[in-house]
């Protein structure tokens, strides 16, 4: 079954369990941000390199754009830090300018990031934040 619907100037659509936000250029899959595999989505496989020097070319050669799109990259290299249990870089790239799209999400990934660190007072502030954005 197949659904569409408007929320907060972005299109949702839904897909067997699987919810995909449309935001013209920028495409998120539910599942990629609760897997926190969203990176695998925007890297090149055919490109050689790790994902995190992937994603630092990308982030340059965005940088040479009149106006630079960086909120999937941002958000991607934060999914990549945690990957590696860096959380607090991880955090810095959640906490930089991100496109609304994706604000619930690195709410809920810094939430996830202060419980691996063991701080679950701040962890459980950032999932009552993001908690009424998410459509999960």
């Amino acid at each position: 079954m197949f659904k569409s619907v408007i929320i907060d100037d972005f299109r949702v659509y839904r897909y067997d369990q699987i919810i995909h936000y449309d935001l013209g250029m920028i495409m998120i899959t539910e599942h990629a941000c609760i897997k926190k595999s969203y990176y695998q989505t925007i890297i090149d496989d055919n490109q050689q390199g790790h994902p995190i020097e992937k994603l630092g070319n990308m982030y340059i050669e965005e940088m040479q754009q009149q106006l630079p799109e960086l909120s999937s990259i941002r958000f991607a290299q934060g999914e990549i830090y945690y990957m590696y249990h860096d959380y607090e870089a991880a955090i810095f790239k959640w906490q930089q300018p991100l496109d609304e799209a994706f604000l619930p999400w690195a709410q809920k990934n810094i939430a996830d990031a202060h419980m691996e660190m063991g701080l679950l007072e701040d962890a459980e502030g950032f999932i009552t934040a993001s908690r009424p954005h998410l459509l999960c």
